[in-house]
């Protein structure tokens, strides 16, 4: 079975890069061991200042990409 990506289709450039920006960093923090509320306080602000505040919306759903990922294509 080959890794294949869940990619979600973006219009312009600048979304597409902010989408990565943002899977990226939650790539990046997936080994953190200790989320307690501060670090979903930071997690959150973090997310926000990647996609804006008109796509802060998105994260949730960039999480559960990255979830699935994981999860299904180890």
């Amino acid at each position: 079975m080959t890794n294949k990506r869940v990619r979600i289709p973006m219009p312009d450039h600048a979304r597409r890069v902010s989408f990565n920006d943002a899977y990226q960093y939650l790539q990046d923090i997936d080994d953190v061991q200790q989320m307690d509320e501060a670090f979903e306080i930071e997690k959150k602000r973090r997310m926000r200042s990647i996609l804006g505040d008109d796509k802060a919306h998105y994260a949730p759903l960039i999480e559960q990409l990255l979830f699935m990922e994981l999860s299904h294509c180890g």
